[in-house]
């Protein structure tokens, strides 16, 4: 008896782990296509991603890439991004979007080492994607020092 259960638990432990792994593997390579569609359509063309990952088994997920400067305020300006800084009432969007398994959005980005973050919740019209989806929410953080962006997204439902 005392066997079966512990074959059961390791059986259920591995079927969720697995989910997890499965979820991520499949969804990856959409994440980076929506988002380099996204990117294409507001005039980014030729953005170097170096890794995307789905978070956990949410319909959250984050790309990491290399971006000039010019190239982050013109993102910025074309998706009418809102500056999060920790504090004030966007600071939900951060605090939501760090506290994501995985996610590689800091939450207390710190401008004095060159790390800035922008946002966007809610605003279907500017995230849409293929298909006549959309992302519910976007966030990118860039830091200055390397060119490095982290964009993170939750596709909306539907």
């Amino acid at each position: 008896m005392q066997r079966s259960r512990v074959v059961t638990v390791v059986v259920l432990v591995s079927l969720t782990l697995g989910c997890a792994v499965l979820w991520n593997a499949a969804n990856r390579t959409y994440l980076k296509e929506d988002l380099l569609a996204l990117l294409e359509e507001n005039g980014i063309h030729d953005a170097t991603v170096t890794s995307c990952r789905m978070l956990g088994s949410t319909r959250a997920g984050s790309c990491e890439l290399v971006l000039e400067e010019e190239q982050v305020a013109d993102l910025v300006q074309a998706l009418a991004l809102e500056s999060l800084d920790g504090t004030g009432e966007k600071s939900d969007l951060l605090e939501i979007a760090a506290s994501e398994k995985g996610s590689c959005i800091e939450e207390q980005p710190d401008p004095r080492q060159g790390l800035q973050t922008w946002g966007l919740l809610g605003n279907y019209d500017q995230l849409g994607i293929k298909q006549g989806s959309a992302f519910s929410y976007l966030v990118l953080q860039y830091r200055s020092a390397d060119n490095h962006v982290c964009l993170q997204v939750l596709y909306a439902y539907g």
